[in-house]
C-alpha cells in the first residue's frame, strides 16, 4: 500500500468512527440536535418552500404561491397566491404558523426531526400539520391520539425555554404560541 493508499485508508476510517459516534449519539438522544432559527420552515429563508400558508385554510389546497406577493416575519419569506392572502397573513400571522415548525409531524413522534413536503398536510383544531410524505399523514391519521402529544413533547424538548426566546427575540416560533 502506498503513502496516498495509506492516507486515504486512514481518512476513510475516520470518517467511518465519526459516523458511528453520530449514530450513537442519535440512538441515545433521539433526535440529536436543537432546531436552529435557519432551519424552521424552510429552505434559503422561504418559508413552506414557497407555498400559501393561508391557503390552506381558506382555500383547503397546498397552493404554490405567486412570488409577487410575499411578507417577512421570523425572519422567513412567505409567499401569497393572492394580496388577500398576504394581508390575512399580516393582520394575524401566528394562526398560520405550521406546528412543529413545519417538520413532519408523525416523524416527530418518534424524535425524528425531518423536513416536511408542504403537500402532504392536515388541520385539525384550527392547527396546520405537515408531513414528509403521504404514508406518513396515513399513519398520522391512523394513530394521532397517541402520536400528537408525543410530538408536542418532543417538540419542546428541542425548543429552549421562555427566557430563551426573550434574549433571542423572536427569531424561533415559540411552541407555546402555536
Amino acid at each position: 500500500m502506498g503513502r496516498e493508499q495509506v492516507k486515504m485508508y486512514g481518512v476513510k476510517k475516520l470518517g467511518s468512527t465519526i459516523l458511528v459516534i453520530l449514530g450513537f449519539m442519535t440512538l441515545m438522544t433521539g433526535c440529536a440536535k436543537n432546531v436552529e432559527p435557519e432551519e424552521m420552515m424552510q429552505v434559503e429563508g422561504v418559508a413552506l418552500d414557497g407555498y400559501d400558508a393561508v391557503a390552506y385554510f381558506e382555500a383547503y389546497q397546498a397552493i404554490q404561491a405567486d412570488f409577487s406577493h410575499n411578507d417577512s416575519y421570523k425572519g422567513l419569506e412567505w409567499y401569497f397566491d393572492s394580496d388577500e392572502n398576504k394581508r390575512k397573513f399580516s393582520e394575524n400571522p401566528e394562526r398560520y404558523l405550521p406546528a412543529f415548525g413545519g417538520f413532519c409531524a408523525y416523524e416527530l413522534a418518534y424524535e425524528n426531526l425531518v423536513m416536511s413536503d408542504p403537500q402532504h398536510w392536515y388541520i385539525h383544531n384550527d392547527r396546520l400539520y405537515l408531513f414528509s410524505s403521504e404514508s406518513a399523514k396515513e399513519e398520522w391519521f391512523e394513530q394521532m391520539a397517541a402520536l400528537l402529544p408525543l410530538a408536542d413533547k418532543e417538540w419542546k424538548a428541542l425548543n429552549p425555554p421562555e427566557e430563551v426566546f426573550e434574549e433571542i427575540g423572536d427569531a424561533f416560533i415559540n411552541p407555546s404560541q402555536e
